[in-house]
This record gives C-alpha cells, structure tokens and sequence, in this order.
C-alpha cells in the first residue's frame, strides 16, 4: 500500500515537471503540485481595433471587384428639355427683358430735369485780353481788343481833347513827321476806328480815335510812351 502511494506521487510529479518544460510560462504551487490558472486577458480597445482592421482587410482581399464599384462615382445625367420647354424658357427669358427695359425707361422719365443757371457775364469785365496789334505808322504801334487799346510811340504828348458829339478822342504828338494821312478800321466794340493826321508844319502829328460812346465813359492814361485808353 505504501509503495503504492508512492509511485502516484511520483507519477503526479513528473507530469507537473514535463507540463512545466513544455510551457515555462505555466505557474504552479511548489508545495501541492497545482496549476495555478491565470485570469484571461480584459481586451482594451486598441486590440478590438486591431482586430476590426484585420477582418476588413481580409474582406478586401477576398472581395476586390466590390472595392472598386463602391469607390466609383456616380455618373450625373444630363437632363434633356423638349422643344416646348425651350420655347417656354426663351419667352420667358425675352418678357423678363422687356420688364426689365420698361422699368429703366420709366425710371429715367421720372427723374426732374437738371436745372441749369445762366449767369449773364458783367458788361465791364473783359472777355478776351488777347490783344490785336497793328502798325499803323512806323512809329506807332496799336494794340487793342473790345476794351482796351494801347498806343506805344516815341513822341511826347502835346494835346489831348474829346468831341462829344462825334464820339471822338483826339491825341496831338509833338514831332515833324512827313506821312500820309490814313484811316484804320478796327475789330473792337468798343474802339471803331483810328486815323492819323500830318501837321508837319505846326511841328506835331495828330490820332484820332473813333469810340463806341461818349469819351467820358473810357479812362485816358498815359505813362512811359504808352497811351492806355480803357472802357469804364
């Protein structure tokens, strides 16, 4: 009986001791001899994921055609109109059109009229200061416009006096002067025309000046060799 007992105890023994060589990993209680099992692995979700993407890679491996039908897009059809809706869409468009002119053309006639303000220019201002020249003699010179004229000469003033009724101012130059007499014509409003007299005898020559108005509505000044005869 005692040998008996024995030889179970051995046998148990070296069952452990071969299962512990073949799986070193295995715990067991040295005392009784016992496999101690161990708790089975909690999966986290990194395993789950793992495991997640190892059938779905195996499915596309088995099932490449259905891979590629699902990615292909899908194709839009082109809608087709008939002749009736063509029709219906350009009179659509062409009435939209017309509204559309209607209402700028009423628009612009609703709109006031710019009022537009005319000054009248002053009669006294001058217009053009451009000035006309002319050599009357070849000793003076005439430059004039509507409002001013300008007698430029060597010789001294020796007279001056107006006619009223003849609209005239008369300018007598000191100088023996050997000419003939002229007139000229003058495209002024205010200055009509100027003539030249030789008085060589008396020692002086004469200007006559042809105004517009009385003499007293111009302004006479002299300064330099320059006669300056201007409208008021």
């Amino acid at each position: 009986m005692r040998t008996l007992l024995l030889s179970t105890t051995i046998a148990a023994f070296l069952s452990i001791s071969l299962q512990a060589r073949e799986n070193p990993f295995i715990l067991y209680e040295e005392k009784t001899g016992k496999v101690i099992e161990s708790p089975p692995k909690v999966k986290n979700v990194t395993d789950l994921e793992e495991e997640q993407f190892i059938r779905d890679y195996q499915n596309k491996l088995k099932n490449p055609e259905q891979e590629s039908e699902q990615r292909a897009p899908a194709q839009v059809q082109e809608k087709s109109y008939s002749k009736k809706e063509v029709d219906s869409l350009m009179l659509k468009t062409k009435y939209e059109a017309e509204q559309k002119a209607k209402a700028l053309v009423k628009k612009e006639l609703t709109k006031e009229p710019e009022q537009v303000v005319y000054v009248k220019p002053r009669a006294d201002a001058a217009t053009d200061e451009t000035l006309i020249s002319k050599n009357i003699l070849p000793f003076i010179k005439v430059d004039y416009n509507d409002n001013k004229l300008l007698i430029a000469t060597q010789d001294a003033v020796s007279k001056k006096f107006s006619i009223n009724n003849e609209n005239k101012l008369v300018i007598d130059f000191k100088g023996k002067k050997n000419f003939t007499a002229n007139k000229h014509s003058l495209n002024s409003a205010n200055f009509k025309a100027i003539s030249t007299g030789n008085h060589a005898a008396n020692g002086f020559y004469r200007i006559v000046i042809e105004l517009a108005s009385k003499p007293s509505s111009y302004n006479f000044d002299y300064n330099d060799s320059i006669i300056s005869i201007t409208k008021k």
